[in-house]
């Protein structure tokens, strides 16, 4: 005799093939007698016993009949084994349009800072663990952020930290939020089904070339405003004390010799440093980082 398991990944099928010529089973009397197969339940199904297994070799399920061959379906779909296939429906319905206009959004989506000290940095963003499912049990020592608001384009950019790292690739990243309930609803039913820490995750590459993690590529750490390039700035030549003023000054005053513009002897204390000026560039800085401009 002869079996053969046949499968596509989803649908499989068994088939036994009876020699029709040289059958020649002779049972011993006290042995039992049975011929089937199992189920993953440990139930069986019996094609025949000890009264007709002699008809095997003549006889078929097949139609039309082929003497000795038997065909049976024994498919066990999985929920791991259907989000798979939808999964690649997924893909398939989105894989030109949703894709474009995703790439085409992100654009306009806050940067990940690359490591998670710089983030704590980062008031653009707040702590939020439970974006991520199952964190603390699949996911150990992974901390998430996210923006506070949808952005004027309408996207939260979302981030996940392992050990400090930024997580770039499913399943410990998160992607971007998007304010269009549609797109989101979709978004999170694709990545169930192709990326959820449940299932088999075989096709999560498809569905992130679709969706992906923000990967901190565009994220500069500093946007400062440089002086130096300024006609106007001041050029601190040194500083000295004067210890006289120092220990009479209630403010404690520290004068400074500035030179600016090529007029020299200008005094300045070290408690007026941190000027009108000063304060400008920081919310300059914290503005063109929020709205990438400039």
């Amino acid at each position: 005799m002869q079996v053969i398991i046949v499968t596509d990944g989803m649908y499989t099928y068994i088939m036994f093939n009876y020699d029709r010529e040289q059958f020649s089973i002779r049972p011993l009397p006290e042995v039992p007698v049975a011929s089937g197969f199992t189920h993953l339940d440990y139930s069986g199904t019996v094609l025949s016993t000890r009264n007709n297994f002699t008809n095997l070799n003549k006889e078929s399920n097949l139609y039309p009949a082929f003497p000795g061959r038997w065909l049976y379906n024994v498919t066990f779909i999985t929920i791991s084994m259907w989000n798979e296939t939808r999964c690649l429906q997924f893909v398939k319905e989105n894989n030109n349009t949703l894709k474009s206009w995703i790439t085409e959004q992100l654009v306009y989506a806050l940067p990940c800072p690359c490591q998670e000290v710089l983030m704590l940095e980062d008031y653009t963003f707040t702590r939020k663990d439970e974006i991520l499912p199952g964190i603390g049990t699949k996911f150990t020592h992974t901390t998430c952020y996210e923006s506070w608001f949808f952005s004027a384009y309408g996207i939260k950019q979302r981030c996940c930290y392992m050990f400090s790292k930024l997580q770039s690739q499913y399943p410990g990243a998160v992607a971007a939020e998007f304010e269009n309930e549609t797109i989101a609803s979709k978004l999170q039913e694709g990545y169930y089904q192709c990326c959820s820490p449940d299932g088999s995750q075989k096709y999560c590459p498809l569905y992130q070339a679709i969706n992906p993690p923000d990967d901190c590529s565009r994220y500069t750490i500093s946007d400062e405003v440089q002086l130096d390039d300024r006609k106007d700035s001041p050029q601190i030549e040194d500083v000295s004390l004067d210890f006289d003023t120092y220990t009479t000054n209630p403010r404690n005053r520290v004068k400074r010799n500035v030179q600016s513009d090529n007029k020299q002897g200008q005094s300045e204390s070290n408690g007026d440093s941190f000027n009108d000026e000063t304060i400008l560039q920081i919310v300059y800085r914290n503005l063109k980082k929020m709205f990438k401009f400039g």
